[in-house]
């Protein structure tokens, strides 16, 4: 499925793991030169900016990719309860690795995960009850008329966000109620204003979960929460594993849980800070793959399919 040809089904062992600043060995030692090292970075650097490029929305490399801020506060709805609350927990485990700490008790929601038989006639019914769940196009991610198409279309997950406008002081209105920056020059490596989520809302058809396990609905539904995945990704040119396929390839091919990639993705994008530059996005997740397989203290093998 993935067809990167045959790069080599493991990477190389501990690509990202080796010191920065190892000196070259004398010839005939087993270890790798510093070029050599220097080299295979390179490479996984390559590997994971195309990746994120076949897999997130594209935006200016000026932009700054929106995503929350805020403790998440989640619904799940449309599950039994205890299968609900598996969900739930499963996400704010998510949602607590990444650093948004612990929602408050009585908090708003502003993450909403909904399983239901007809996305169609629930969004009909969101836009005349809940049009608070819905919001309107200038604050959201994606036109109605994309979000009706899929619904037309009965993709199995159907997804928005509603942005706000903000800088490091938060957001600031001006008395005809636009935002404004108190402090508008940017830096060399972040805008002086950002979009953070408020809301993101999560909709899958029933009909189309083809048996996936809560544990799958809920770390594909993290990813569409605290990421930007793009809508259509053509997983053909895509060689690292990720949930985001999991409708691809069917929940039974598809990987079990959020794989190393998609960890490392929502751990380096949250690990910048508000503002920063879409173009330090890749540098941050090779960086957050690269701790990762420290901490586990593994080969740092990156798995790649034929």
């Amino acid at each position: 499925m993935r067809s990167r040809v045959a790069l080599v089904f493991a990477l190389v062992s501990a690509i990202l793991a080796w010191p920065a600043g190892l000196r070259a060995q004398p010839p005939g030692d087993d270890y790798p030169s510093e070029i050599e090292v220097l080299g295979q970075r390179e490479i996984a650097r390559q590997l994971f900016k195309d990746n994120l490029r076949d897999m997130t929305e594209r935006l200016s490399v000026f932009e700054s990719m929106p995503r929350f801020f805020q403790p998440l506060c989640l619904e799940v709805a449309g599950l039994a309860a205890d299968q609900g609350k598996l969900v739930a927990e499963r996400i704010l485990a998510t949602s607590r690795e990444v650093g948004l700490g612990e929602p408050r008790a009585g908090c708003r929601a502003n993450a909403v995960v909904i399983v239901v038989d007809d996305p169609g006639r629930m969004y009909k019914r969101l836009v005349s009850k809940r049009l608070d769940l819905v919001g309107v196009l200038p604050f959201r991610d994606v036109h109605t008329r994309r979000i009706e198409n899929a619904l037309r279309a009965r993709e199995p997950v159907v997804w928005w966000s509603v942005l706000g406008t903000a800088n490091a002081q938060g957001v600031t209105f001006n008395d005809l109620g636009l935002v404004v920056s108190q402090n508008p020059a940017a830096s060399r490596t972040s805008a002086a204003t950002y979009r953070p989520k408020v809301l993101t809302v999560v909709m899958y058809d029933a009909r189309k979960l083809g048996g996936a396990t809560l544990e799958q609905i809920a770390d594909n539904a993290a990813l569409h929460i605290f990421g930007m995945p793009r809508r259509q990704i053509d997983f053909s040119n895509v060689d690292l594993p990720s949930l985001l396929s999991m409708f691809a390839e069917g929940p039974d091919m598809a990987a079990r849980s959020l794989t190393d990639f998609d960890r490392a993705y929502l751990k380096g994008l949250y690990g910048l800070g508000p503002g920063a530059f879409q173009s330090r996005v890749p540098r941050a997740v090779v960086a957050a793959y690269a701790d990762q397989c420290e901490a586990q203290k593994s080969e740092c093998r990156i798995q790649l399919e034929n």
